[in-house]
């Protein structure tokens, strides 16, 4: 297996993991489909003669470490390993109780706590996040913060593309302990990349992973502020998950920044139900790679957090997190915060975060399952994954054309949207997407005995 293969089937995630190691052969850029991925600068295609053991670093070549296999290394003697979850110390549930790292954060404010509290106690000099560039070209990127009360202007939840390489030449240049946010196949391009590297191996004490339903790619901001209506190239910030005073987590907005005639900065902020498209399941605008992951929760970080989709916390408009602890000493910097009163966690058990990620595990899982039975099937290569058994044959007919479905609409909106943004004309893209949403719809319905089933358990707890 080659770069080439990973480059020219679709699977480039855009780590940057190639281009740090071969910078003469390798650059990070964004295609028109808003995806950022490794451009070969030579013709070549084959970084290979430069760095022999780049497979070994890319998180889907199929011949890297797998998720498993890292977190053996990483975490050799857990208190708990969970089938679904990986090995971990402990699982927690709640939120921030002290600052703003509840109002400013995504859900219970805990990463940005966290790299706030590490930060505080020196356990490390910088906190790598994610942030608004507030530059319409590009975005979002990773950042560096060295104190407490600059990290709060990182991003909150970020539906957009980043890349690690320049991270890895701060890291490289600039002598210190690191911590860094990340999703989980950018959690393991580090792990891979920390086996291969020694400076990034010393110097980055923490990986503090995102739980993640998948990507998207930057053109789905455009896609969302088309719809206000405003040219993409004003835009300049958009906060994909603006909370809702007086409403369920649930219920959300998404809020855009944008130069109006005179080159002012506006806001403006819709309700999500306002907004088309924006039905995260069904797949727009999601990179290929996404649909052939298996890990939710980032298994190879030391600490995962991820939103609470709990009933006991999903009433709480200001948003609680669900998280999973792997580091021995992380759990103590938890607990120490939990006796005095700083954050407001409550134990959980595995199931309960399995449970908060359903729908995440059921695609990455059973739904992957059967996308490795349909790519077989087709002769198409795909990145070598996990054991997953025979979950697919134990997979309804419907659910299967779920995801196969989720899998066309995803390749296909990338197309239909460069097609929408050259006639400069949203209303192609939801002409398109009409059709797309009322095939999803009638698939995703409740066959007539279960909803015969719901409305008598409703009938049950409204007389009980």
């Amino acid at each position: 297996m080659s770069i080439k293969t990973v480059l020219d089937t679709g699977f480039c995630i855009g780590c940057g993991n190639c281009a740090y190691k071969a910078p003469y052969t390798y650059m990070m850029e964004m295609d028109q489909f808003g995806k950022i991925i490794a451009t070969d600068i030579q013709g070549a295609n084959d970084c290979e003669d430069h760095y022999p053991r780049m497979a070994n670093i890319c998180p889907f070549s199929g011949e890297s470490l797998s998720e498993t296999e890292i977190s053996k290394n990483l975490f050799p003697t857990p208190q708990n390993e969970d089938e679904k979850i990986g090995r971990y110390e402990a699982c927690f549930g709640g939120h921030v109780l002290e600052g703003v790292y509840r109002e400013k954060g995504t859900s219970g404010g805990v990463s940005k706590w966290l790299g706030a509290e590490l930060l505080s106690l020196r356990l490390i000099d910088y906190f790598i996040q994610v942030a608004p560039t507030d530059e319409h070209s590009t975005l979002f990127s990773y950042k560096v913060f060295s104190s407490s009360d600059s990290l709060l202007t990182g991003s909150k939840a970020c539906y957009y593309p980043v890349t690690l390489n320049e991270v890895y030449d701060f890291i490289r240049n600039n002598p210190g302990a690191y911590a860094i946010t990340a999703i989980p196949c950018f959690a393991k391009s580090i792990r891979l990349m920390q086996l291969e590297d020694k400076i990034i191996k010393h110097r980055v004490h923490f990986v503090v992973g995102i739980i993640c339903g998948g990507l998207k790619t930057a053109n789905y901001a455009k896609f969302i502020s088309m719809q206000y209506p405003v040219e993409p190239a004003k835009m300049v910030r958009i906060d994909f998950r603006k909370k809702t005073v007086g409403a369920s987590t649930r219920v959300q907005a998404t809020q855009i920044s944008y130069l109006d005639q005179n080159a002012e900065i506006k806001e403006d902020s819709r309700p999500n139900t306002l907004l088309k498209g924006l039905d995260y399941g069904m797949g727009l605008f999601k990179p290929k790679p996404c649909d052939y992951c298996d890990d939710i929760v980032a298994e190879t970080a030391d600490i995962s957090v991820g939103d609470a989709w709990l009933p006991e916390f999903e009433k709480d408009q200001k948003g609680d997190s669900v998280v999973i602890v792997r580091n021995k000493m992380l759990v103590s910097v938890v607990e120490a915060a939990m006796a005095n009163h700083r954050v407001s966690f409550k134990r959980l058990t595995s199931s309960d975060i399995v449970t908060s990620q359903a729908a995440g595990f059921r695609q990455r899982r059973e739904g992957l399952a059967v996308r490795i039975m349909n790519a077989k099937s087709e002769g198409m290569w795909f990145p070598k994954k996990r054991n997953l058994g025979n979950v697919s044959r134990n997979v309804s007919k419907r659910r299967q054309h779920i995801y196969l479905l989720r899998e066309k609409i995803a390749a296909e909106s990338h197309k239909i949207f460069v097609l929408a943004l050259e006639s400069n004309s949203i209303q192609l893209f939801l002409d398109w997407l009409e059709p797309q949403q009322e095939k999803y719809r009638k698939l995703n319905r409740p066959g007539l005995l279960q909803r015969v089933l719901k409305r008598i358990t409703k009938s049950i707890f409204r007389e009980g």
